[in-house]
């Protein structure tokens, strides 16, 4: 239906640019004023009961202190994972075994930080958005996914401190 109307109107715009085109342009704005002088002003209204209101107000904010150390603690893992990760790569001949992270570890540090911080802001974006979602199910998860993944980064950390030595 787009592509239909998108094609239409180029093929209308470059046959007749002058006339058909420039015509309705010229026709809708002398439209508006009358059309915005008639529009209804909009309506008011109560919310439908007072369970709705409820829910509102129970939906918690999603910046609070547990997201904040919820954020510190994996972005504090993931940073150790990184530095142990360099300097096992520095103590032995190494490679990343994880087939996501070794494109970014292979690119060098800058690449590596940038890739991982772009990741986790994104991850407790998805966190936040869970958090405060109307969706009930997911509302009471949304830790689940910073913590499984700080976790993972923990455990990551500890392993390079182990190789190598």
């Amino acid at each position: 239906m787009f592509f239909r109307r998108f094609w239409r109107g180029l093929a209308l715009s470059l046959f007749f640019p002058a006339t058909v085109c420039g015509q309705e342009i010229v026709n809708l704005r002398a439209q508006i004023p009358a059309l915005v002088a008639q529009a209804p002003a909009p309506q008011v209204s109560a919310p439908a009961s007072l369970t709705e209101t409820a829910i509102e107000i129970a939906k918690p904010k999603a910046l609070d202190k547990k997201f904040w150390a919820l954020g510190i603690a994996l972005n504090t893992a993931m940073v150790l994972d990184a530095r142990s990760t360099f300097a096992t790569f520095e103590r032995c001949n190494c490679v990343e075994s994880n087939p996501y992270a070794r494109p970014l570890y292979n690119n060098g540090k800058a690449v590596t930080y940038l890739g991982l911080a772009t990741f986790e802001a994104g991850l407790m974006f998805l966190a936040a958005k869970m958090r405060t979602t109307s969706k009930k199910k997911l509302r009471p998860i949304w830790w689940l996914f910073p913590v499984l993944m700080t976790v993972g980064h923990t455990q990551a950390y500890l392993h390079n401190e182990k190789v190598g030595r």
